[in-house]
């Protein structure tokens, strides 16, 4: 255990003269420099030899490698001071006093060995993380010649001292290992227009300084710029619900997930007493991915400029899902969450105002390039965090397996487990990128009979707004009496589960100047199933309606008709649990 944590350079890696000396190595790039990091490597190297030779004969004792079996994670040092204690650690590989240093990989698991062979690439490897972590981001993120201070971000101090609500990092701490061994990292962005990218195409006349690109640029810094890969999910008045059915659908390999950034606090239902159930249907979700990725909350608000109209702030109680019950999942899940509301607004109260201005962009709804920048530093400081307590256990020689993952815990806001989203099916038209982002639903519908209803793709190549979600598309007509009727088959909810039933739900997407429609389903059983949805709304936004539940397996149908003028949209049609309702986003 003592091994490397007693080696000059970890002792240097703990002092003024180290940071400075990495400081050089990255800012002046010299040929002095970078002999005397050699000659300084070099001499650790030959230090590590002769502490290999001391040490050799006391291993025997050591009780973590006693008998060279698994041993029990309550043996290592505790931190009673840190949230995340090292017996959190996962080990479970039994070890080789002479394994050397390099990766290895065997029965789908990847740990780290220490022998002299190839510890000297190793170790020069970890000292240029070691001189990456020890810099200022604001030196070397993508908005150093703009934003070089928290200052000139519109704040007072560390934005993470009010908006970052740390829970459990060892799913990103697993993904840092992943990067460590040279591995891609696939980052999926859940999110609506904000993620999309409204105001900020307007006003930066590009999208690169949206928070997960910056965040990517910067990742790209540290591990490469061809080790991530950022998968852009984002659609404009679209929250929990459609995502938790459909976000695999988007992606042209669902198992490509690494990293998830979950921003949909802006885009929920108000005025529903289940406001909170989409966000956690959907965090259930990703946890449950045999992928087990990191998933952070990226909690925006909106509307807090002023109306152009009225002249008054759009949301002046910086209302987001956070007052839903957003918080109570991030906590109950173990989920970070980085809260932007938190840090622009303060409790006056039982309500909240509008500490610091200027949050927004032109359009005074859609967060500015401030708000951006603030979330993209909370990123890269907590994952900086993360990588140096990853450097710090390599150092410590804490070798294993992978960091251990908590139990996934009970439901909280869903009332039954046969409402869990679980096995979902999909068919819906919107896309996240109308250019090229494949759509690969998982649900076969066939339209049997079909009078007035036309498939509309309102997609439009927008140079100002730089946009390629198309979350208007589907199914619609604005006439009464029209009607469309889909066929679909239903299978089993879980083959070998005692309850083999489904529900049926549509995707509407609301207007300004919606119409009412009556739908209904008739299953194979001749029992018919009737709801009527009015999509007039003020907000444009995809929302889901459970049309039946319990339904045998089976052909089914779904029919569509329109009984008041106004324009009636069909976005979608999925299938999921056999007890899950929904009435809105």
């Amino acid at each position: 255990m003592k091994r490397l944590k007693n080696l000059f350079t970890y002792e240097l890696f703990k002092t003024k003269t180290f940071t400075s000396l990495n400081m050089l190595t990255c800012r002046k790039r010299s040929v002095l420099c970078f002999t005397f990091l050699f000659v300084i490597n070099i001499f650790c190297y030959f230090k590590v030899m002769v502490n290999e030779t001391k040490l050799s004969e006391r291993r025997p004792n050591d009780k973590l490698l006693r008998n060279e079996k698994s041993y029990n994670t309550s043996m290592l040092p505790q931190e009673p001071n840190k949230e995340i204690k090292r017996s959190e650690l996962l080990y479970n590989e039994t070890r080789n006093p002479n394994q050397d240093l390099g990766f290895k990989s065997g029965s789908n698991r990847h740990y780290m060995t220490t022998n002299s062979s190839s510890f000297m690439s190793q170790f020069m490897t970890i000292n240029l993380y070691i001189a990456l972590v020890t810099q200022n981001p604001f030196d070397y993120w993508f908005f150093r010649n703009r934003f070089k201070s928290y200052h000139d971000l519109g704040l007072q101090g560390d934005p993470r001292i009010k908006g970052l609500h740390a829970g459990n990092p060892n799913r990103l701490k697993n993904v840092i290992l992943k990067a460590i061994r040279g591995e891609p990292i696939h980052v999926v962005v859940i999110g609506g227009s904000n993620s999309a990218g409204g105001g900020i195409g307007e006003d930066e006349k590009s999208l690169e300084g949206l928070y997960f690109n910056v965040f990517a640029d910067y990742w790209g810094k540290i591990f490469g710029e061809f080790n991530v890969k950022i998968h852009k999910l984002a659609l404009g008045g679209t929250g929990s619900a459609l995502f938790s059915f459909c976000f695999k659908t988007f992606l042209d390999d669902p198992n490509a997930i690494d990293l998830v950034l979950v921003e949909t606090a802006v885009n929920f239902d108000r005025n529903s007493s289940t406001a909170a159930e989409p966000a956690e249907q959907l965090i259930r979700v990703l946890l449950f991915s045999p992928t087990a990725p990191a998933v952070l909350f990226i909690n925006l608000v909106s509307g807090l400029g002023k109306d152009p109209n009225t002249g008054k702030t759009i949301n002046p109680t910086c209302s987001n899902l956070e007052d839903y019950g957003l918080v109570e999942i991030s906590q109950h899940y173990n989920v970070t969450a980085f809260s932007l509301r938190d840090i622009v607004c303060r409790k006056k109260g039982k309500k909240r105002e509008i500490l610091i201005p200027n949050m927004t962009s032109s359009d005074s709804r859609h967060v500015g390039i401030k708000a951006h920048g603030i979330i993209a530093m909370m990123l890269i400081t907590y994952t900086i965090d993360n990588l140096k307590e990853v450097i710090y256990d390599l150092y410590s020689n804490r070798i294993y397996v992978m960091y251990k993952l908590l139990t996934i815990p009970d439901i909280l806001f869903i009332k039954k487990s046969t409402a869990v989203v679980s096995s979902p099916l999909c068919w819906t038209a919107v896309t996240p990128n109308h250019f090229g982002l494949g759509n690969h639903p998982s649900l076969n519908l066939e339209i049997t009979q079909n009078s007035g209803f036309l498939f509309q793709d309102t997609f439009k190549v927008d140079t100002t707004t730089l946009r390629t979600d198309a979350a208007q598309n589907g199914w619609a007509t604005s006439n009464s009496s029209n009607m469309i009727r889909f066929s679909f088959n239903v299978p089993p909810w879980k083959p070998g589960y005692k309850v083999v039933s489904r529900s049926i739900i549509i995707v509407i997407r609301t207007s300004g100047y919606g119409g009412i429609a009556e739908i209904f389903t008739e299953t194979v059983q001749g029992r018919k199933y009737s709801i009527t949805v009015n999509c007039k709304s003020i907000f444009g936004q995809n929302r889901l309606y459970t049309v039946a539940t319990r339904v045998h397996p089976g052909k089914h149908s779904l029919t569509v008709k329109v009984v008041k003028d106004g324009m009636f949209m069909v976005s979608g049609v999925l299938i999921g649990p056999p007890d899950f309702k929904r009435l809105s986003l």
